[in-house]
């Protein structure tokens, strides 16, 4: 089975934390620039009578204060999945429900192969190969 490609970095940049937090069921409000709530979080530990959630929408950043997780908008949805962000497969299994949910145009994407690999790509496939040994 072939895997699908991830971009990680440019699925961060792309996602609407907004969004993202909607999708949850999150309620936040605003204060300032930061949004602060009650911790959504199914293993958050601290107590649940103030709002301890707080995320930062510009940046795609978020804190608990009460059960101390903290991250980025992808971290965010993998502890809402009840998964480890640490665990990589966890991680991409939940970027790619991500990525099919709010950004189906990034899944066609593949990996960009390297200028040396087109170089050498190029070469085996021109006529203007020399060998390297002096045979022939």
């Amino acid at each position: 089975m072939k895997k699908s490609w991830i971009d990680f970095k440019a699925l961060r940049a792309k996602l609407d934390f907004e969004q993202v937090l909607r999708h949850y069921g999150v309620e936040i409000k605003r204060t300032g620039n930061q949004h602060h709530g009650f911790c959504p979080f199914p293993n958050h530990n601290g107590k649940k009578n103030s709002p301890s959630f707080s995320a930062n929408l510009e940046k795609g950043i978020f804190q608990c204060f009460g059960c101390g997780a903290k991250g980025n908008v992808l971290d965010f949805a993998a502890f809402m999945a009840n998964a480890d962000p640490k665990d990589g497969t966890a991680l991409r299994k939940v970027a790619l429900e991500l990525q099919q949910r709010f950004c189906p145009e990034l899944g066609d994407t593949s990996p960009s192969r390297s200028a040396s690999s087109r170089r050498r790509n190029n070469a085996k496939h021109s006529g203007n190969v020399q060998p390297i040994s002096g045979r022939a």
